[in-house]
C-alpha cells in the first residue's frame, strides 16, 4: 500500500540533503533535515526489502469495493475512493471499506513508523 513518495524519490531526497549537510559523528547533533533524510533512507530500505506484496493485498481489498474495476491501478482507485468519501457515497461504511482503510493505515505505519505500532499496539 504504497503512497508517494516512492523509493527512488526518497533516496534522491536523502542524497540531496546529506550531500549538503553530511551527518555529524554525534547523532544527537542531527538537524531536522538530517533526521528527515535518515527517515527517508529507512523508508526506502523498507520498500526495497519488502517489494510490492502489500500492493497486491490492497488490490484485493479494492476488488471487494469495486469488483467491476479490478484492472484499475491502485492510485486511480485510491483517488476515486477519496472523492467518493468526500461526497458522502460511503457514509454507510461497509465492512469492506473499513477493512481497506484500516489495512492502509497499518501498512503506512509499518513502513514509516514501526515503533509506533510496537509502543502503542504491542506489535
Amino acid at each position: 500500500m504504497r503512497q508517494r513518495p516512492a523509493m527512488a524519490e526518497l533516496e534522491r531526497l536523502a542524497e540531496a540533503i546529506l550531500r549538503d549537510a553530511p551527518l555529524p559523528e554525534d547523532r544527537n547533533s542531527l538537524s531536522y533535515d538530517q533526521r528527515m533524510a535518515l527517515k527517508a533512507q529507512f523508508i526506502a530500505a523498507y520498500d526495497r526489502d519488502h517489494g510490492a506484496a502489500d500492493v497486491e493485498e490492497e488490490i484485493k481489498l479494492f476488488t471487494a469495493l469495486y469488483p467491476e474495476d479490478a484492472e484499475e491501478s491502485v492510485e486511480i482507485l485510491n483517488r476515486r475512493l477519496a472523492t467518493e468519501i468526500r461526497v458522502g457515497k460511503w457514509d454507510e461504511s461497509p465492512s469492506a471499506l473499513i477493512t481497506l482503510l484500516m489495512r492502509q493505515v497499518r501498512a503506512r505505519l509499518v513502513r514509516t513508523n514501526p515503533r509506533y505500532l510496537k509502543s502503542t499496539l504491542g506489535e
